[in-house]
């Protein structure tokens, strides 16, 4: 796991890709709240519904997905390795 998380190999980011990142994490935090806030007080009054446990689900995946998409964007935007692979294949695609 530490393998996962080191990143003193890859080249400072960006301003886009810090934004991207931002981006990334910003929107489904703001999302967390609001369904967290929702489930409380669905919770507090006896009034959980299916709908509620639809929206907890799917809040669920969103969270999956942006790890996942956070990881992507990592290996593969700011990953000096995909540049090295990209420019082979070009350099491959030119002659």
């Amino acid at each position: 796991m530490t393998a996962l998380l080191n990143f003193s190999n890859f080249p400072p980011p960006t301003g886009l890709q810090i934004f991207a990142i931002f981006i990334n994490f910003f929107f489904p935090g703001v999302a967390l709240v609001v369904v967290g806030i929702r489930a409380a007080g669905r919770l507090a009054t006896n009034q959980f519904g299916w709908d509620d446990w639809l929206v907890s689900i799917a809040m669920l995946m969103s969270v999956a997905q942006t790890a996942l998409s956070y990881f992507c964007k990592l290996y593969l935007i700011i990953s000096p390795l995909f540049w090295g692979v990209m420019s082979l294949t070009e350099s491959a695609s030119d002659s």
